[in-house]
């Protein structure tokens, strides 16, 4: 199977509009995905990721080049829904 989007982040509202910069997350295995921009890639297994203390997964996309305008966002949450979608999809 070839990479699917499974989830897109939201960076910043392009002017006045309700459009947003978005970030794709793309599955590339039933146990792996990746966050991809023009600039640069990062890989992420889920036996990498632990879970806070409220049980939410939080990812870390300061390291991820998102051109000139990163907006304000550092991390985000990624939805155990969305995870548990590309384990059966794949």
């Amino acid at each position: 199977m070839t990479d699917g989007i499974i989830y897109q982040i939201p960076l910043y509202r392009l002017g006045n509009s309700n459009n947003w910069m978005k970030i794709p997350v793309l599955a590339t295995s039933d146990e792996s995905f990746k966050i991809q921009t023009a600039r640069s890639v990062r890989h992420f297994k889920d036996e990498d990721l632990k879970p806070n203390t409220d049980g939410k997964y939080i990812i870390n996309i300061e390291k991820i080049d998102v051109g000139s305008n990163p907006g304000e966002i550092k991390e985000f949450e990624m939805p155990l829904e969305i995870m548990e979608y590309r384990k059966e999809r794949w």
